[in-house]
Order: structure tokens, then sequence, then C-alpha cells
């Protein structure tokens, strides 16, 4: 189980992280709204711990972006608030839980604990809650790893999925291949240079029976890549 901290607090950030890997979590971290929003993208997490106040913004605006992407992953806020408008308003926005500093750590384990396990039967009862739609006939699952293209499934390998997955999260524009390889490089342990990725790319072209002029994903010469919504 992935999980993004996103703390200000250094502190309390390091211990916290510390102590949650000790009960088995992955944690991924970061100590702004800007970098939380590149880690929840570049890192696809399966819960979120929010801090209210951040140096570049709050846990409401990170709440909000987060909820027009995906209405049910958990998202739990960490803060020193305790006013109830607070309060009201992080649940308002779609926060699933709230935990008012100082806490300990058992306590904040076992609803972390709770949340994902209600994540994760709302997957189960209900697939489509992992697709991502890229377009009406081309959606990516998080869950199996792979893409549904007009209905057919297609089996990805973790880079393949990765590569796609930032591609696609934002149709139209170009993503360097300095930014696709970084997305790769500390989640699959796997060494990618520039060749290595150009095979990557054209294994995924393979098995969507595509090809560089007329398919999802082309080539920008001497820039990247750029998946296109529509063929």
């Amino acid at each position: 189980m992935k999980i993004l901290l996103i703390e200000d607090d250094y502190n309390l950030a390091l211990g916290l992280k510390y102590s949650l890997k000790d009960e088995g979590f992955e944690v991924v971290y970061a100590n702004t709204l800007s970098s939380g929003k590149e880690n929840y993208l570049r890192e696809n997490p399966d819960l979120i711990l929010l801090d209210i106040t951040l140096p570049d913004g709050n846990g409401y605006d990170f709440c909000e972006f987060v909820r027009e992407k995906d209405k049910n992953i958990p998202i739990i806020f960490l803060t020193a608030m305790e006013q109830e408008e607070s309060v009201v308003k992080g649940f308002g926005l779609g926060a699933d839980d709230y935990v008012t500093k100082p806490f300990r750590v058992s306590e904040l384990t076992a609803r972390i604990r709770a949340h994902y396990k209600r994540y994760e039967s709302l997957k189960k009862s209900n697939p489509q809650m992992s697709q991502i739609e890229a377009n009406p006939d081309f959606k990516i699952d998080q869950t199996r790893l792979c893409i549904w293209k007009k209905g057919e499934r297609i089996d990805l390998t973790p880079t393949e999925y990765k590569i796609v997955r930032k591609l696609t999260e934002n149709p139209g524009e170009i993503v360097s291949r300095d930014a696709l390889l970084e997305c790769c490089w500390d989640t699959t342990g796997e060494y990618l240079d520039v060749n290595t990725l150009s095979v990557h790319i054209k294994r995924i072209r393979e098995k969507l029976g595509e090809n560089d002029k007329e398919g999802h994903i082309r080539t920008v010469r001497g820039e990247g890549y750029v998946f296109a919504s529509s063929k």
C-alpha cells in the first residue's frame, strides 16, 4: 500500500514516515502543494495524508484537485486546526477523515487501514472505479496495470504502464524523454536510457496495433512524445 504524505513540518513528516514504514506502508513524501500534485500524478498512491497549511497553498486546494480526478481515494487531513469550520470545510471538499495534531501513530494507522479496506472493497465491487478514461475508447486500468482499448484488454509491464500513465496525464501535450525516464526510474528498478525508452514505446505501439503517425502515442522529433486523445 502506497501513502502520499503532504506535510510542511519536516521533523513531523520524517518521524511519521519512519513509523508508517515500520507498519509496512510505502510512503511518498511532499512538503508543498506543487510537489504534492506532481507526486500524486506520478506515484498513483492508494491513500493521502494531507496537512492543511502548506507553503504555496493549502490542503483544501489539493483535496479539490484530487477529487476532480478521483472521487474515492481516501484522504485524511492532518492538522493543528481544531475549529469546527475547518473540519466542516474539509469534509465538504471530500475528505474522508480528520486527525488533529498531536496524534498517536497507532490511532492514525488504524484509521488508515480502515479507510483503505473500504476503498479496496469499493474497487472490487465496482471495477470501473480504478479506470482512468483517456478518451471514450481508451481507458487505463490502475488496478490491473493494463489498457482497455475499445473493450479489449491489453496487458502492460510495470514500465509500460508508467509510460502510458505519464503520457495520458496531459493529452495533446509533449512529454519529454527525460520526464518519461524520471517517472520510470524509481518505481520499476529497471535501468532506462533513451534507447531503452524507444524500445518500450515501440512495444506499447505493437500491443495497441498502432504506428507512430496514426496511433495514440506519437513521436515529436527532438522533443519527446505526445498522447493524441483522438486519432
